[in-house]
């Protein structure tokens, strides 16, 4: 008896101590971006944050907007406007560095109020509203991964929230100050949270947001896909009236003749990035279409590149047959299908789009939280009837369930992707090799395709 008492006690002095360790490793994380900004300005020159968006708020606010999408005159120079003035505000830039800006002018529009202040204060503001942003993104999936209720589950949230944080691509976004955790993670988790909370229109229309990091809006027309090809309308109706308002609001904010250059600057950003001179650094690229093509010379690239985008829309098209199929066969229940679907729009990310860096696998820490918050806990789906992620019936004795494997793979990806920001940050970049990073997406993405096929094979006919 004293025995079994002191091995209870001990695993639960161990369990303390794991999640005070982790959670405290969690908070420096956290804290670090911010703690920067306020010791090292100069160092945080070179964050993203300031010589891009917060360099791009000053110009609009100054009424150069029209300057934001020119494309460099002499392409061995790269001398842009942007680029110019962001090197007069930030002394310490380095002298090769090439900011520019291709988000729409809406997002400039918006950055307007917070580069009204000083360069180290609006950083500041920046992570907190991001560190905000996460927060009420997490919130919002646990909660949508649970029975409506009034109820908060704090707890849950607070695990969640920690873990997430030892996500190192959210937290390379923190460090750079990027725009992902706001326009990308809140609005696909807001409109999650909407959908499963039966409210279609208003999802549709928080996934319409998606609009201001454009690379991302695949998800929402998977997503609103599979619900047209099983007959639900009212989500689509909400994406493309905000598409429409959004549309609207980006031609006025700055005039079409802005917008019109921001679309033209959006094709030739393409070659920009291609060009060796240019484009980020390879080992931030997580785009496989772009990864494949960088494995050939210069001169077949561009072909190459072509090539693999078709072959991205062929992948597109049969996620979404396979996304349609699913709702169809789910019929009035078809919100239990839909944690299937939005795990697979986000795993499919980086298989078909053109643009995608480290940074933005920030997304994949949602399609956890989906699968681990729903598939180990029996918990219902709102207007499912019981049917979760990874339903009952599938349980075998002899072996694991596709949730406690999928699960494990997640844990293998999340690790993964830890592992290769250690290697580009702390030891040498050369040992952070894109093709490797793009093979563990791809079998991310393989393993819950076969999910979702299993599921269209398994559930009742359509």
């Amino acid at each position: 008896m004293i025995r079994m008492f002191s091995q209870e006690k001990f695993k639960l002095v161990k369990i303390v101590l794991e999640q005070f360790f982790l959670r405290l490793v969690a908070m420096l994380l956290l804290l670090a971006p911010t703690y920067g900004a306020v010791h090292y300005p100069a160092t945080m020159q070179n964050a993203d944050f300031l010589p891009i968006f917060y360099t791009t708020g000053r110009m609009a606010h100054e009424g150069k907007a029209c300057d934001l999408y020119s494309c460099p005159a002499n392409a061995a120079s790269y001398e842009t406007p942007l680029r110019n003035y962001a090197h007069q505000i930030f002394n310490n830039l380095p002298v090769n560095a090439e900011p520019f800006f291709h988000y729409p002018p809406l997002l400039a529009y918006l950055l307007e109020p917070i580069s009204c202040l000083t360069p180290q204060a609006a950083f500041i503001v920046w992570q907190v509203i991001s560190i905000v942003a996460l927060a009420v993104s997490v919130l919002l999936l646990v909660q949508a991964s649970t029975p409506q209720a009034a109820t908060l589950h704090l707890q849950k949230w607070g695990r969640y929230f920690w873990l997430s944080i030892l996500y190192f691509p959210i937290v390379h976004t923190l460090f750079l100050g990027q725009m992902g955790i706001v326009i990308v993670l809140l609005p696909l988790s807001l409109g999650y949270f909407l959908l499963m909370r039966e409210r279609p229109i208003l999802a549709g229309l928080a996934w319409s947001f998606l609009f201001l990091k454009l690379q991302f809006l695949p998800i929402a027309f998977l997503l609103v896909g599979s619900l047209l090809i099983g007959k639900h309308w009212r989500c689509a109706i909400g994406f493309v009236a905000g598409l429409f308002l959004l549309g609207i609001a980006n031609a006025l904010c700055f005039g079409p003749e802005i917008a019109h250059q921001w679309l033209a600057f959006l094709r030739a950003s393409d070659t920009l990035l291609s060009d060796p001179a240019h484009s980020y650094s390879a080992y931030l690229q997580v785009s496989a279409p772009r990864v494949v093509a960088q494995l050939f010379p210069q001169a077949w690239q561009t072909t190459i590149r072509m090539a693999l985008y078709l072959v991205a829309a062929g992948v597109a098209l049969q996620a979404l047959w396979l996304s349609g199929r699913l709702v169809r066969k789910a019929g009035s229940n078809y919100l239990a299908a839909m944690p299937y679907i939005f795990a697979l729009g986000i795993f499919l990310m980086p298989l078909i789009s053109p643009h995608l860096l480290f940074y933005d696998l920030s997304i994949l820490a949602l399609a956890g939280m989906v699968v681990w918050g729903q598939s180990s806990e029996g918990e219902a789906v709102p207007g499912s009837q019981g049917s979760n992620l990874i339903r009952a019936e599938e349980a075998r004795a002899s072996k694991p369930t596709q949730a406690v494997a999928l699960q494990r793979d997640l844990l293998l990806g999340w690790l993964a992707a830890d592992l290769y920001w250690i290697a580009f940050v702390f030891i040498h970049r050369h040992l952070a090799q894109p093709l490797m990073m793009v093979v563990v997406l791809a079998w991310l993405y393989w393993r819950i395709l076969r999910i979702v096929q299993n599921k269209v094979a398994n559930w009742g006919l359509a």
